[in-house]
């Protein structure tokens, strides 16, 4: 099996369409969180994205635990992994895009505010985060030993 196979049928499967769809509601409400405390509270990027994160991440972690992952792993465990996980995840993507972003829209010179600029990181960032979140609960945190090929 070639390596762009196994890397579709890693994300092209029932787990992930599950981890997916929950990851759909608890993107809307981490967004609704974040985008709320930015723009309502003006607490800045990293606060507001890493509270709406963690806000979400907690409900995540049962949902995907019994219903993604299906997994028996004893929940002190699997909670300490979930949560380094998205730490780890959280810090690669947001701070990643937000820097990014900032050096390409100043090199593109569009004239868009910091506001705006951190707005559509914010939005790229979680697309990141899903990804890497998916791969890290998968292959570490939900990982049945059973389930192993």
């Amino acid at each position: 099996m070639t390596f762009i196979n196994k890397l579709i049928s890693f994300f092209l499967n029932k787990e992930f369409m599950i981890f997916l769809l929950i990851g759909f509601f608890n993107t809307l409400f981490a967004m609704v969180i974040t985008y709320s405390i930015y723009n309502l509270l003006h607490l800045g990027y990293y606060i507001s994205s890493f509270t709406g994160t963690f806000s979400a991440a907690v409900l995540g972690f049962f949902l995907n635990r019994k219903f993604a992952f299906s997994s028996d792993c004893k929940i002190f465990s699997s909670m300490v992994k979930f949560f380094t996980v998205i730490l780890i995840c959280y810090l690669l993507a947001f701070t990643l895009t937000h820097k990014l972003f900032l050096y390409i829209f100043s090199i593109l010179d569009l004239g868009l505010s910091i506001n705006i600029i951190e707005q559509i990181a914010i939005l790229f960032a979680q697309i990141l985060f899903t990804l890497l979140n998916f791969t890290g609960q998968k292959l570490w945190t939900f990982k049945n030993k059973d389930k192993m090929e």
